[in-house]
Order: structure tokens, then sequence, then C-alpha cells
């Protein structure tokens, strides 16, 4: 299988506008390195891959800082619940709610981990490909 349809296939739907555009940055590979490969073409794929970088790393920086914002709010109410006088089965379902609030954040710490796998490769290969195509290498700046 084809790196590009694995990323299309894997990808967090919820997540899809934040992914590395690995089809826009082949692309804009293989239209260039047809019409021949310029010290400018260089310059305008080195900053749509600066740029592709700088979105996924904002993305899962914010994504990273929301879940331990979530983890916070889910310890803060536990203690809470627990320190309450209520009945034990009103802090049983108390707990219950806090539990389905931990286990999304699971999930979801479960899918940056994919996010960030995909995204890593996806940089990779891109780089990769760059440097097959394109008489200027760009491996060792970006590994």
């Amino acid at each position: 299988m084809k790196f590009g349809q694995q990323l299309r296939e894997s990808l967090f739907p919820d997540w899809k506008f934040y992914y590395v555009d690995y089809a826009g940055l082949k692309k804009f590979l293989y239209e260039r390195a047809d019409k021949g490969y310029t010290a400018d073409d260089e310059a305008e794929f080195v900053k749509l891959l600066d740029g592709e970088l700088e979105k996924v790393n904002s993305f899962q920086q914010t994504k990273s800082s929301e879940m331990k914002r979530r983890i916070e709010y889910c310890e803060k109410q536990v203690a809470l619940i627990t320190a309450n006088t209520a009945s034990e089965q009103a802090k049983r379902e108390q707990l219950a709610i806090i539990e389905k609030e931990i286990d999304a954040v699971i999930s979801e710490v479960y899918e940056l981990a994919k996010y960030t796998r995909l995204n890593f490769t996806a940089f990779i290969k891109i780089v990769k490909k760059h440097d097959k195509n394109a008489p200027f290498l760009l491996k060792p700046t970006f590994t």
C-alpha cells in the first residue's frame, strides 16, 4: 500500500485538516521536477514544508495542553466528590461521569500518538522523495 493512501485511511477524521499535506507536497515536487527544479522551487518547497511542520507541531501542542487541562479537571472533580458528604450512590454516579471523561481523554491520547507517528512518517517520506527528485538535499536539515 502506498503511504499517501495509508495516511488517508489512518487519519482521525476530526483532525483531518491538521495532518501534513503529504499529497500537496508530493504534487508540488513532481510538478516542479518535471519542469526542471530550480533554487526558487527549493525555497518555496522549504517554506511549504516549514509551514506544514509548524501546523502539525502547533496542533500537537494545543491538543496536549487541552488533554492535560481535562485530566487536571478530572482530578479536582474526584477530590471534590470523595470529600463530599453525599450518599455513596450519588458519589458512584458522579464518579461514573468522570470515568467516561477519562476514557475519552485516553482515546484522544491514543489518537494523538497515532497522529504523531503518521505525521513523522509523512515528513520522513516527503523529504526522501524530495532528495530523490530534486537537486538539493534536505535530509540532513529536517531529520
